[in-house]
């Protein structure tokens, strides 16, 4: 596709979890610890106020034409937390 390009996003950091992001193994290990306590932390709010799905997004990708696909993992809060990969595309409406 022409004109496509990756944006910059937040939440990078939740997609490789276990992979290493440096040459220092305790490093990385804090760093994938604090990440797994911040994405605890959003689901526990989303709970207590009612939310029963959250989309984490993983890659924001922006597409000729003003789309936007957002590349993410859907968890729907009442069902043990299930995971599911999904895209969700964001266009302009006239």
């Amino acid at each position: 596709m022409l004109g496509r390009r990756e944006l910059p996003s937040s939440l990078h950091r939740h997609r490789k979890l276990g992979a290493a992001v440096g040459s220092n193994r305790v490093e990385n290990r804090r760093q994938c610890r604090s990440v797994l306590a911040e994405r605890n932390l959003l689901l526990h709010r989303k709970m207590a106020l009612g939310v029963r799905t959250i989309v984490l997004v993983e890659r924001t990708i922006a597409l000729v034409g003003r789309t936007i696909v957002l590349v993410g993992r859907t968890i729907a809060l009442g069902e043990r937390n299930w995971l599911r990969h999904r895209k969700l595309v964001l266009g302009e409406r006239n």
